[in-house]
């Protein structure tokens, strides 16, 4: 019985290799009743005939399951191919959101600064910042033993607040110029404080415009129903000597600059009505001299000017004549020969806390483009 069904099985894989006779392979039938015409004892034909043809067949059962594994594995492996492309494609496009968030809010804040600070001054607060955002990254990355929970700026010695850290700088030969309204005390005592503010509001926009009209201007701050303009504010790093002459030149054409805006000032003033129903009147007052410029204070901080050249600036306005602007000694040997001014003597002018100066008043009612006196 064991010959049987190794000839048997001879004959079937003649039949699968290509060995047997083309008439046994066009006729598988015949062959099975070939293997099986003479079973053994105990086998019934029926039975060889079952065998045989699970002989026959099973081979291409198996490569069925190992195609359909095949198939399988390969749509597992493509569709896990698929995921990591799609997953690398959507870090890609957050990690390009991030960082065109990040660009945003940088040019954001690097906008307010330069709303804030002259553009001499925020270039240094920035590069400042910049050079602290760097220490920080390299503490980080020094520190990686410790927990981000336990990570603070007090342990790199970086406070939250160094943007704001005093930026003191000299500015020579600047030109300061205060505007304060005429009346403006009992005009807020007879209205109420919003139209105060609405009429505030409107003039210092008509202000501000004049400012930007003017790249040598900045505007400084406002208190009250005061107007602080600054002319002239810059840094200057190169040597003095090396630039005398320009520096010369730069101050006399900062001074008119805040001249021609205290002039166009006093007319925008003019042109609007208080909310008592009075025409707006302003002083003005100029003066040429050294400050110093820094950030005071962690609350609220502020750019602020200090010297005697502001102070005395103040007094210039707070001694002048409604609807004129005065300048002092200082200025006016600054302008006298540029043309485009025509100026009065006023004499010495009793000034608080300097005693006598000499100031002179802007005329309004001559030719512009007369020489100066």
């Amino acid at each position: 019985m064991g010959n049987y069904w190794a000839d048997a099985d001879q004959s079937l894989y003649d039949i699968f290799n290509g060995t047997a006779p083309n008439e046994s392979i066009q006729d598988v039938a015949s062959v099975l009743n070939t293997v099986c015409n003479d079973p053994p004892l105990g086998v019934t034909k029926d039975y060889c005939i079952v065998v045989a043809r699970y002989m026959l067949v099973s081979p291409f059962f198996y490569l069925c399951v190992l195609v359909f594994a095949i198939v399988v594995v390969g749509y597992f492996v493509e569709s896990s191919n698929r995921i990591a492309f799609v997953n690398k494609k959507i870090i890609q496009e957050l990690t390009q959101q991030r960082e065109l968030q990040l660009m945003k809010q940088k040019e954001e804040h690097e906008n307010l600064i330069h709303s804030i600070f002259p553009p001499v001054v925020a270039k240094v607060l920035i590069k400042k910042q910049m050079q602290k955002i760097q220490d920080i990254s390299l503490r980080l990355i020094k520190s990686h033993s410790l927990k981000m929970d336990e990570f603070s700026f007090s342990a790199t010695g970086i406070q939250a607040d160094a943007l704001f850290d005093t930026v003191c700088h000299m500015h020579e030969q600047v030109t300061i110029l205060f505007t304060d309204i005429v009346g403006f005390t009992s005009m807020s005592q007879t209205v109420a404080p919003q139209q105060v503010m609405e009429f505030l509001h409107e003039l210092f926009l008509r202000f501000d415009d004049l400012v930007d009209m003017n790249s040598s201007l900045w505007k400084v701050e406002t208190i009250g129903d005061a107007f602080m303009v600054a002319s002239g504010l810059e840094v200057k790093e190169s040597s003095r000597e090396l630039l005398s002459d320009h520096l010369s030149i730069s101050t006399e054409s900062d001074a008119r600059a805040a001249i021609v805006f205290g002039r166009a000032a006093i007319g925008e003033a003019q042109s609007l009505t208080m909310p008592n129903g009075q025409q707006c009147q302003i002083r003005a007052g100029v003066h040429t001299g050294d400050v110093c410029s820094g950030v005071v204070g962690s609350r609220m901080p502020r750019y602020c000017l200090f010297g005697d050249t502001v102070n005395t600036a103040s007094r210039m306005e707070s001694s002048g004549v409604p609807g004129r602007m005065q300048i002092s000694q200082a200025t006016y040997d600054l302008v006298c020969d540029l043309g485009g001014f025509v100026f009065e003597e006023r004499g010495f002018v009793e000034v608080k806390g300097k005693g006598k100066m000499a100031t002179y008043l802007l005329r309004e009612d001559l030719d512009l483009n007369a020489s100066s006196t």
